[in-house]
């Protein structure tokens, strides 16, 4: 690793959903870790996560630290996409980046996109060296629309039996019933 070479990060987003658009999706690049004698060490503002870049053994762990990494992370230099879905990061140190859509929970033009780790340089196992020129298409995924308010377990069902007319029914017929027992109460009180 030639630590004063630096590299370039071109992400490219793949169509998404239908009705979404490639262009103006704004990405952060934020340098989270130094390679240092050939190991992978977080910046002193991310050791607290007790995270270890070196034990990734799948695309599903390295996903799931880079989301670790990108809810606590600030934004670093963004730039936003061009009419293809491209963009490139230049001039970047060697390091491991979080590359992350900045406001895709406001921008609804393209789908949810997952946050991703890139390293530079990066081995390329078919040319047998270190690559600091990287292409990366981000996972994404298709926005879930919000589902519709469901009635809580305490509101009324127009279908539902209305009780009250009972109750109202019968308070008027004990209402009527004291009324005639009274009225029979004072005849016989005056008769005696």
């Amino acid at each position: 690793v030639k630590a004063d070479e630096l590299g370039n990060i071109t992400v490219t987003l793949s169509d998404g959903a239908k009705g979404t658009v490639k262009k103006d999706i704004e990405f952060s690049c934020l340098k989270v870790a130094d390679i240092v004698a050939g190991e992978y060490v977080l910046l002193d503002e991310y050791s607290s996560l007790d995270l270890d870049l070196n034990d990734i053994k799948n695309a599903s762990d390295l996903e799931e630290i880079s989301v670790k990494i990108a809810d606590v992370a600030s934004y670093g230099e963004t730039l936003k996409t061009d009419a293809n879905g491209k963009l490139t990061f230049d001039e970047l140190e060697v390091g491991v980046y979080l590359i992350e859509a900045t406001d895709i929970e406001s921008n609804e033009k393209y789908d949810e996109v997952t946050p991703l780790l890139v390293s530079i340089p990066t081995f390329d196992e078919d040319k047998g060296q270190m690559k600091y020129d990287l292409n990366v298409i981000p996972k994404h995924e298709e926005r879930k629309t919000p589902t519709p308010e469901k009635p809580s377990k305490g509101s009324p069902s127009t279908d539902a039996p209305s009780y009250s007319m009972y109750y109202f029914g019968g308070a008027a017929g004990v209402l009527v019933l004291l009324v005639v027992v009274n009225k029979v109460w004072k005849t016989k009180g005056k008769k005696a």
